[in-house]
């Protein structure tokens, strides 16, 4: 298996992992619990690193799976309009659309 196959596959399961509601869920509760901790932890300057770098690393990453996403699905986009028959008198007036 090529590395461009290793990486479609992992942005794939990261894609639907993320976007699921447990995925939700687990990140309510990491902001609960960061703000239950924070008198704990006096609001100190780690306390707010840690949770800025966690962020800041996470955001980087999903804006590339997101971007990995969006090429998918504009490449899908593009395999179907070419699928699309002209008919009639007029093309572009008509279209058939063949469902593979």
């Amino acid at each position: 298996m090529t590395i461009q196959k290793k990486f479609a596959k992992f942005t794939k399961l990261a894609a639907t992992s993320t976007g699921h509601p447990i995925a939700f869920l687990s990140a309510l509760g990491i902001v609960i619990l960061r703000a239950a901790s924070g008198p704990i932890f006096k609001f100190g300057d780690t306390w707010q690193l840690v949770i800025n770098t966690g962020t800041t690393i996470i955001t980087f990453l999903m804006v590339f799976l997101i971007q990995n996403s969006q090429n998918r699905d504009t490449a899908a986009l593009q395999l179907n309009n070419h699928r699309l028959k002209p008919v009639g008198w007029y093309y572009g007036l008509k279209v058939r659309i063949r469902v593979a």
